[in-house]
């Protein structure tokens, strides 16, 4: 019998990534930090955060598990407090992979050396690692002492759905509201756009939500936009696909980002981006070819008028076709299944 456990938060990418894969195992087991009564896979919970109790208590729990559940593959996401707690309770073994999310690296080691040497310690114990972009597994090689571990670069695709791509005049922005996504960076560069083009069609409109929601509405009020960004809060998956659909471009201007869902959904539904200048979001769009990249985002409301020399239908082909390639579930699945295929042997 093959056995999958799961290590990780109670995140929607941790269920998402345990659906992509569940039909490889006989069963699977989610040990996490809070019990999510909206899915069905079984559940354990730990505390996951760091103390002297559970410095002590969560690896006992972690080897409790291990010995009754008996895994075959053992799967860890974060190289964080998760990665750290199962080092300490199973030691380095062949069966384990460890998935580095984006903030693990590019912002956790950089809080103090007490978290860098948390993740140095972490990364440096699996056999298997995986990271979703390139310019992360780079990072990540960085912490590591050796290369005797591959990094390989896999994500959590997305499922492709028929859409209706009727194109509006909308600029369509869905990360969550935090400082690290920088929201309100899009609302001033709109705001420059809008008093600098005669064309007075196009509109903003804002989706998600966060502790940022209710200031950036401020904003918006402030600003006098009220009539041209709409915010239309937490989407079910249906109408954020439409919402896609219907968006002439995507705008996502965060700090620091790994490869995001978010990004290969508005690439594979026809909403051009405009991203921040990061390593891994050059992976994904060539600027003014299958989108933009801006520099300077204290100039937002310059770049926006050079979506003029995006030929939006060519782009939405280029895209479609480097998902199909690379961000469908389908093939990164596939990835995945090969990882553990290699345990196996």
């Amino acid at each position: 019998m093959i056995k999958l456990l799961v290590i990780s938060s109670n995140s929607i990418h941790t269920f998402n990534f345990i659906e992509l894969v569940a039909s490889r195992f006989d069963q699977i087991l989610l040990l996490t930090n809070k019990r999510n009564t909206d899915y069905k896979v079984p559940q354990e919970t730990a505390d996951f955060h760091f103390s002297p109790l559970t410095l002590l208590k969560t690896p006992r729990k972690i080897r409790e598990i291990v010995n009754n559940f008996k895994p075959t593959h053992i799967h860890v996401h974060q190289a964080n407090s998760y990665a750290f707690y199962t080092v300490l309770a199973l030691g380095k073994r062949k069966n384990m992979v460890l998935t580095a999310w984006g903030s693990d690296i590019f912002i956790l080691p950089k809080r103090s050396l007490f978290w860098k040497k948390i993740v140095q310690f972490s990364v440096n114990r699996f056999s298997f690692l995986t990271a979703d972009s390139q310019h992360l597994a780079d990072e990540m090689q960085k912490l590591r002492n050796s290369n005797d571990s591959k990094i390989s670069i896999v994500n959590f695709g997305i499922e492709l759905y028929p859409v209706s791509n009727e194109k509006e005049p909308i600029f369509y922005s869905n990360r969550l509201h935090k400082p690290l996504y920088r929201i309100d960076k899009i609302i001033e560069g709109f705001h420059k756009f809008i008093a600098n083009n005669d064309d007075q069609k196009w509109k903003l409109v804002i989706g998600a939500t966060g502790d940022q929601t209710e200031n950036l509405k401020q904003q918006v009020i402030g600003l006098g936009l009220s009539d041209r960004v709409e915010f239309v809060g937490w989407l079910n998956a249906e109408t954020n696909r439409a919402w896609y659909a219907r968006s002439t471009f995507w705008l996502s201007l965060p700090m620091s980002d790994a490869t995001s869902i978010s990004l290969l959904e508005a690439m594979a539904y026809g909403c051009v981006p405009i991203l921040s200048d990061l390593p891994s979001n050059k992976e994904w769009v060539e600027p003014g070819v299958n989108g933009l990249i801006i520099s300077d985002l204290e100039l937002v409301g310059n770049y926006l008028p050079k979506i003029n020399s995006v030929d939006v239908k060519k782009a939405n082909l280029i895209n479609k076709e480097i998902i199909q390639q690379r961000g469908t579930k389908e093939a990164n699945r596939q990835k995945f299944f090969d990882i553990y295929d290699q345990i196996s042997r």
